[in-house]
């Protein structure tokens, strides 16, 4: 799981849901959840299908508990430091405007995470490192993206 993480209203995890936001600032390159990703995944292993190289960015979208929606009305510091947007000096909590358009009072974390996949064979053991490089080189382009177009 990478670090951007922040805070969301039910209307994006709808839309996100729905594939409405993969073309959006701080979805890019995340087309599925994760757990449409893993599920993916699974019914190609159970069906046989060959195991390919590749490497996906997915998202997730658990809600806020009562607790860390207390943390985050409180500004409270330490925790506001576990949202990856702080800590590129964003505000990681939804706009006032942007909550009174939703039909909730609840709120949403967007998270992004990675999977790399890696077929097991003697000559891709040799090449494990590579893939591993290029998906760290992936994150690091990414997270230079989205903190020039905040800043």
């Amino acid at each position: 799981m990478d670090g951007e993480i922040e805070s969301r209203d039910k209307r994006n995890s709808k839309k996100a849901a729905e594939g409405k936001l993969k073309n959006e600032f701080g979805w890019k390159n995340e087309e599925e959840s994760i757990n449409d990703d893993l599920e993916r995944f699974l019914i190609n292993l159970q069906n046989q299908k060959k195991v390919k190289e590749e490497i996906v960015e997915s998202f997730f979208t658990p809600k806020l508990t009562n607790e860390e929606l207390k943390l985050v009305q409180e500004r409270n510091q330490e925790h506001l430091r576990t949202y990856g947007v702080h800590c590129l000096g964003g505000n990681p909590d939804v706009d006032v405007e942007e909550m009174k358009k939703s039909d909730s009072k609840f709120k949403y974390v967007h998270g992004g995470c990675g999977r790399l996949t890696i077929p097991l064979t003697l000559e891709t053991i040799q090449t494990k490192d590579k893939a591993k490089d290029e998906l760290q080189n992936a994150k690091i382009t990414i997270r230079e993206e989205k903190k020039t177009k905040m800043l």
